[in-house]
């Protein structure tokens, strides 16, 4: 039987959690009144009254989550999908979209006719003017009626000057365009190397659950142990085959495993709220079906064959996205380089305008007295042409642009050495996550043999005991050995999905594999300048 279950835990590892003592907890059909009511237990009642302890007047009842949300998880792809959704994903998207839109900008200034209205006018007047006077001589005779005069002008005009340009030689414009070309690349590198973090997060956040869910069992089935043991001892301090000292040590056993509850909760609690983090949920919107936590949950990253290590290293370089980011910095850094370079060169486009204009202008007099009116206006409509070649050319800027061009230069040799330190420590971490795993994929192999064994043992020392063949000593020496081969069983399966799961993020394989939102271009030719 025994045989079996290693058979199948090799399997699913290969790594199998089939065994009955790391089964997947049932959260939702969990009892916590049971287990922390210690009034509704006769025999912690019993003991609290021969040690002559308090027995608690109310239940201890911690929480766990909810988990009744809208959101259903089931397994590991819906993580992944989950996340490819999540806040902190669409943010990193809308980055990258600016710089993608700022590329394009700078494409349409370097190469795309401008229209512009480099000049116009409108302007109206209109003035009036009035003259009074008496003492005028009218028919020769000199008159005391008064007299006046009156002025009135009005003017209009109006003109516009639009003004086409064609580049047709700009280095500048061409340089910076260019640099925005490859920071647009180096940022979707960039992106999707992020994007894959946080997925790597949130896949290591579901596993924490996973075996969190499992330890949280271990713990109850160690405090229903504890108490069985309880119970025992009472029947033989009963019949007189066990003193105080001996029930109280697993009176003190069962207290220290309701505290080890206690943390296991906690600590569900707490990879229950990473996990909705990673999502970008809130955990009460959370619900995790029934085969979340079982072993299939987990097909994708355990069904995943790790590379060998002769393979490993082309492939980290090949799909390190972050290394691609790097050498696209470096190389932005040098276009940027030629943009002040080419300061110093002349700059060339064709201008061509139209200046169309209009005006209109009126003169009106009159004066009383003589009855006389004077009316005179004018009305003229102006346009020119233009066509040119347009040029500019800076001699001497005391070197200026050549120190600002030898700058980036440096910036982009610090790029490249950075790729260069970057390579070195992912194909560590790759060579660190291997050897994990090869060796904690043996410890558990070990620690469920060990887990077996231990589980006979107390077993075998707990009917001895309610038999009168064992004491309360070897029975709690019995349950510490089983909870400690658990619980170190548990932490090596962790680190040894842990570690498949970064080996497959480093290489961009695996789950990982289909995840190129960018259709990016993965090549190791393209990683030769690493060397």
């Amino acid at each position: 039987m025994l045989r079996s279950k290693i058979r199948i835990f090799l399997v699913f590892l290969g790594l199998s959690c089939s065994a009955n003592y790391v089964k997947a907890l049932e959260i939702n059909d969990l009892n916590l009144d049971t287990l922390f009511c210690d009034q509704t237990n006769n025999s912690v009642k019993f003991t609290s009254q021969v040690l002559n302890l308090p027995v608690g007047d109310s239940c201890i009842k911690p929480s766990l989550p909810s988990n009744n949300g809208a959101i259903k998880v089931s397994n590991l792809d819906d993580v992944v999908y989950l996340t490819k959704k999540s806040p902190s994903i669409k943010a990193l998207d809308f980055s990258y979209l600016s710089t993608k839109l700022t590329e394009k900008a700078s494409y349409l200034t370097a190469f795309g006719p401008q229209l512009k209205l480099s000049s116009g006018s409108l302007s109206v007047s209109n003035t009036t003017t009035n003259y009074n006077y008496n003492n005028q001589t009218r028919d020769g005779r000199p008159s005391n009626s008064p007299a006046s005069t009156q002025d009135s002008t009005y003017t209009q005009s109006a003109s516009i000057t639009p003004l086409l340009s064609i580049p047709i030689f700009n280095p500048q414009n061409i340089n910076l365009a260019r640099y925005y070309s490859n920071l647009s690349k180096s940022s979707a590198y960039s992106t999707t190397d992020n994007d894959l973090t946080q997925i790597s997060s949130a896949l290591t956040n579901f596993l924490n659950l996973w075996i969190q869910s499992r330890q949280l069992q271990v713990s109850v089935d160690n405090l229903e142990a504890s108490l069985q043991a309880l119970a025992a001892s009472v029947g033989q301090y009963k019949v007189g085959l066990l003193a105080k000292p001996d029930l109280g040590s697993t009176y003190s056993t069962y207290k220290s495993y309701q505290t080890s509850l206690l943390d296991s909760i906690n600590s569900y609690n707490t990879s229950y709220n990473s996990l909705a983090n990673s999502l970008g949920v809130q955990p009460d919107n959370i619900q995790l079906t029934p085969s979340a936590l079982s072993d299939d949950a987990l097909f994708s990253i355990t069904n995943y064959v790790v590379p060998s290590k002769d393979k490993l290293r082309s492939l980290v370089l090949e799909n390190s996205s972050q290394l691609y980011a790097d050498i696209y910095q470096s190389r932005a850094s040098d276009r940027f380089a030629d943009y002040y370079l080419s300061t110093y060169l002349p700059t060339f486009s064709i201008l061509a305008s139209f200046s169309p204009s209009s005006s209109y202008s009126s003169f009106k007099s009159s004066q009383s007295g003589s009855v006389t009116e004077q009316y005179d206006y004018t009305s003229s409509s102006p346009s020119s042409y233009a066509v040119g070649l347009s040029f500019n050319w800076t001699l001497f800027d005391s070197l200026s642009a050549a120190a600002s061009a030898s700058s980036q230069k440096k910036l982009s040799l610090s790029y490249i050495e950075q790729a260069r330190a970057l390579a070195i420590s992912k194909i560590q971490s790759a060579l660190s996550s291997i050897s994990t795993y090869e060796s904690y994929t043996t410890s558990t192999v070990i620690l469920l043999k060990a887990t077996q064994a231990s589980l006979n043992a107390y077993n075998g020392t707990l009917y001895a005991l309610r038999a009168g063949f064992s004491d309360t000593t070897t029975l709690v020496q019995r349950l510490n050995q089983l909870n400690s081969n658990r619980t170190s069983y548990l932490t090596s399966l962790q680190t040894a999905l842990a570690a498949k799961i970064n080996i497959a993020y480093l290489t961009r394989s695996g789950i990982y594999l289909n995840y190129n939102p960018y259709n990016l271009i993965y090549s190791s030719q393209f990683l030769d300048i690493l060397k």
